[in-house]
């Protein structure tokens, strides 16, 4: 099997499709058909159903991937081993990271890598962090920023730091009625409160709906939706409030800002770790991006930004 078939073949099933593949590699459509059935044929199966709108993978096509994308990785480990003989930092990085981190860690890792690590791509995916836990075991990720430690088949985790919630609105007066003597907000008197909250599937909702429930806190949130920009603007325009870390409401575009407060009697905490795909081997060049994501998230952690806990 040559190199070359095997990532056109990676990029069609991660695109879905032959024309977008095609568009992203910068490949005419019928070359790059003609080179998938070149690959059937020396295999002697189908790799793809074709679809009115566009391929999906056959079986086959599922086993081969997971073997494609580990031969892929190990080939461009070796050039990069063989080329440095490991004494330079070169390749290409995939790190997953979640959305609420972005804004306080995108900009200034970028900025290292290419002022400290000129020799390495960098591809951010960003995506909520049981996205990134499922990409890491199927190879197709490096390294990315999850929230939780437990043990995760096929990813090794490593705590970094442990971040607080908050709830968020418009301005501090819609807040200020909830309110204690401390200035915090119990979490008792969020029940009937209007929420704008991610869906069940995502980890922070996840974790407040526990945390409520085990507390005795009934509240149904109004509106649910899985996207961090949407949830700020809905709730600056007074339609619910939201709970939200620190980090989330960081570099916000936002005019005014939103206000927020600490959630207490109990605080609500979820860990921030880094994990690391085991079937990918570890290089150089994501051991220093491994480095320099956790100088960051220290320096942020401990500023009035965050205010989050390295551990």
């Amino acid at each position: 099997m040559d190199l070359r078939d095997l990532r056109y073949f990676v990029v069609i099933a991660d695109c879905g499709s032959i024309l977008a593949a095609s568009e992203q590699l910068h490949i005419a459509q019928p070359s790059l058909s003609i080179r998938v059935k070149a690959l059937e044929q020396e295999l002697g199966v189908s790799l793809f159903e074709r679809r009115p709108r566009g391929v999906a993978l056959t079986s086959e096509g599922m086993e081969l991937l997971s073997h494609a994308r580990q031969i892929l990785h190990a080939a461009e480990t070796a050039r990069e081993s063989v080329r440095l003989h490991a004494k330079t930092a070169v390749g290409t990085v995939n790190f997953g990271v979640p959305t609420s981190l972005t804004a306080v860690l995108c900009v200034p890792l970028v900025e290292t890598i290419l002022a400290e690590l000129p020799d390495v791509r960098l591809r951010v995916v960003e995506s909520m962090s049981g996205y990134i836990v499922d990409w890491l075991r199927e190879g197709r990720l490096d390294l990315g920023l999850v929230f939780g430690v437990k043990s995760i088949s096929g990813v090794q985790v490593e705590p970094l730091i442990e971040e607080e919630l908050y709830l968020a609105a418009d301005r501090m007066e819609t807040i200020a009625p909830l309110l204690d003597e401390n200035g915090e907000v119990p979490l008792d008197r969020l029940a009937g409160v209007p929420m704008v909250l991610p869906t069940q599937h995502h980890g922070l909702r996840q974790l407040f709906d526990e945390t409520a429930q085990r507390n005795g806190v009934a509240r149904v949130p109004r509106i649910e939706i899985d996207s961090l920009s949407q949830i700020h603007r809905l709730v600056q325009r007074n339609m619910g409030m939201t709970v939200l870390s620190r980090a989330a409401l960081y570099d916000s575009l936002l005019d005014p800002p939103l206000a927020s407060v600490r959630i207490c009697s109990p605080a609500i905490t979820r860990t921030v770790s880094m994990a690391y795909s085991e079937s990918r081997q570890l290089t150089k060049a994501t051991r220093e991006v491994a480095k320099r994501i956790h100088a960051i998230l220290r320096e942020k952690a401990s500023s009035s930004i965050w205010k989050a806990k390295v551990l």
